[in-house]
C-alpha cells in the first residue's frame, strides 16, 4: 500500500469515529429528554401559532415552522437578525425594543395586536403574547412571543360590521345616499384623525430622540462638572420615561381610534391629542 492508500483508511477510520461520536451524542440527548419531552418539541414545532424568541439585543434565538411560513423567512435568515429590523412595522419598533427591555428586565407579560410585515413587505394582524424564559443553562433571560394571524378574521369582522350598519340603515329608513355619505364623512373624519395621530406620535419621537442625542453629547463633553453631569443624566432619564409614557399611551389611543364608532368619540380623541400637544420634551 502507498502513502495515498493509507490517508484514504486513516480518513475512513476518523469518519468511523464521528459518525460513533454523533450517534452516541444522539442517544444520550433522546434519553435525556424522553418520549414525553420529544412529543412536546414536535408539537411546538407544528401547532399553527407561531413561536419565537430572542434576546435582549431583539436578536431572534428560536425559530419555528408556523413563524417561517407566516413571515416567509427560513430558519437560517430568521436566526441571529434583528426581529424589529426584519417584521416590526416602523412605526411600531421604538416600542417593541422597549417591550423587550420591559420583559427580560422586568419579567413583565405584554398581550397585544401587533402589524408585522412578512418577506414580501404584505401586512399581518397578529394577536401576540410576549414572555420571559429562563435558559437555566446560561442563566439568560430571554423573550419569547406565541402569536396567532387574525388579519382574516379582522377583514370578516369589519364585513359583518358594514352589513350590521345597512341594516341598521334601513330599519332607520334613511335613504342610502344619506347613509353614504354619512358613512364617508365618518370614515374620512376617522382616517383624518389616524393620520393625525400617527404624525403627533412619530414629532414627539423625534423630539425625545433629539433631545437625548443632545444631553448624551453634552455628558460626553470634557470637563463638564459633576453637578451639571447629574442633571443631565436626571433629565435623560425623564426623557426615557417620557419615551415610554409616550409609547404606551400612543398604543391605547390608537386602539380606542380603531374601535370608535360615533363622531363623539373619535372628537374626544382629537381633544386628548390636543392635550398631549402641550407636553413639552425637557
Amino acid at each position: 500500500m502507498d502513502n495515498s492508500d493509507f490517508m484514504q483508511l486513516d480518513i475512513c477510520l476518523e469518519l468511523k469515529r464521528e459518525v460513533a461520536r454523533l450517534q452516541q451524542q444522539l442517544s444520550e440527548l433522546q434519553e435525556i429528554l424522553g418520549d414525553d419531552a420529544q412529543f412536546k418539541l414536535a408539537i411546538l414545532e407544528r401547532m399553527p401559532l407561531t413561536l419565537w424568541a430572542c434576546d435582549r439585543e431583539c436578536k431572534i434565538m428560536l425559530w419555528n415552522e408556523a413563524a417561517r411560513k407566516l413571515y416567509g423567512y427560513d430558519k437560517e435568515q430568521a436566526i441571529g437578525s434583528d426581529f424589529v429590523d426584519l417584521f416590526v412595522d416602523p412605526l411600531e419598533g421604538a416600542q417593541a425594543r422597549m417591550d423587550v427591555k420591559l420583559i427580560v428586565d422586568n419579567g413583565k407579560v405584554i398581550r397585544n395586536i401587533a402589524n408585522d410585515k412578512d418577506s414580501t413587505g404584505h401586512i399581518r394582524r397578529l394577536l401576540t403574547h410576549c414572555f420571559p424564559v429562563l435558559d437555566k443553562k446560561s442563566g439568560d433571560v430571554f423573550q419569547v412571543e406565541l402569536s396567532f394571524d387574525i388579519s382574516d378574521i379582522k377583514q370578516l369582522e369589519d364585513e359583518i360590521c358594514d352589513v350590521r350598519n345597512q341594516a341598521k340603515l334601513i330599519s332607520e329608513k334613511k335613504t342610502v345616499e344619506e347613509k353614504l355619505l354619512e358613512l364617508s364623512f365618518f370614515h374620512n373624519r376617522k382616517s383624518g384623525m389616524g393620520q393625525h395621530l400617527q404624525n403627533f406620535f412619530m414629532r414627539k419621537m423625534d423630539e425625545y430622540e433629539k433631545s437625548l442625542r443632545t444631553h448624551q453629547d453634552l455628558i460626553s463633553t470634557r470637563g463638564i462638572p459633576s453637578k451639571e453631569r447629574e442633571q443631565y443624566l436626571k433629565i435623560i432619564e425623564r426623557e426615557r420615561a417620557g419615551q415610554r409614557s409616550i409609547g404606551l399611551w400612543y398604543r391605547q389611543i390608537f386602539a380606542d381610534l380603531t374601535s370608535a364608532k360615533t363622531m363623539e368619540e373619535i372628537d374626544q380623541i382629537g381633544r386628548e391629542i390636543n392635550n398631549r400637544e402641550d407636553e413639552k420634551v425637557s
